[in-house]
């Protein structure tokens, strides 16, 4: 398993989303999306998406993501997420931009049942709940808020939150709410 695109896990969300009636807003997508990422570093060590979670005023973000669903606002999202990449597309070397709507890939099946527990076990909270709780004291967010404002002594949006932080956060939630 490499990291995927985001817009491959956030379409993997919306189309469970769709299938179930529960149609998701931009916010529920995102932590939807960064809550995944958690629990795959969490039990693989390895992250599932190949951009960083950010730290923004309003939590973690995934800037891709958000830019492509913003313009939804707080309503449900009407259409699958995106991804352009430039290909070659003769033997000239002339580059073609190709456009798609990515999954993940069926045979990476653990990552697969791991979007299905965490559509299961989070999918129906509204977006303020799933807000709340990436927010709390003590979350990877509020770590690299604390760390932003000691260093910078004010905001400064796009901070990159550590995969090592989300990881040891979500090894946490396991020991503390699933282990036995």
């Amino acid at each position: 398993m490499s990291p995927y695109y985001p817009a491959a896990v956030a379409n993997e969300f919306l189309d469970r989303s769709s299938k179930s009636g529960l149609l998701l807003t931009p916010m529920q997508l995102l932590k939807l999306v960064y809550i995944s990422h958690g629990w795959t570093l969490a039990v693989t060590g390895k992250p599932l998406i190949r951009e960083p979670v950010q730290a923004w005023k309003f939590g973690p973000v995934i800037p891709s993501l958000f830019h492509e669903f913003k313009v939804f606002g707080g309503n449900p999202i009407q259409r699958l997420a995106h991804y352009a990449e430039l290909a070659d597309c003769d033997e000239t070397g002339e580059s073609e931009l190709v456009v798609s709507a990515p999954f993940l890939p069926k045979s990476d099946e653990n990552s697969i049942k791991l979007i299905d527990w965490v559509w299961k076990v989070y999918g129906s909270k509204e977006g303020w709940e799933l807000s709340r709780m990436t927010h709390e004291k003590g979350t990877p967010w509020s770590k690299a808020v604390d760390e932003m404002k000691a260093k910078h002594g004010d905001w400064v949006s796009g901070v990159t939150i550590p995969d090592d932080s989300i990881r040891n956060h979500y090894v946490e939630i396991w020991k503390t709410k699933y282990a036995g």
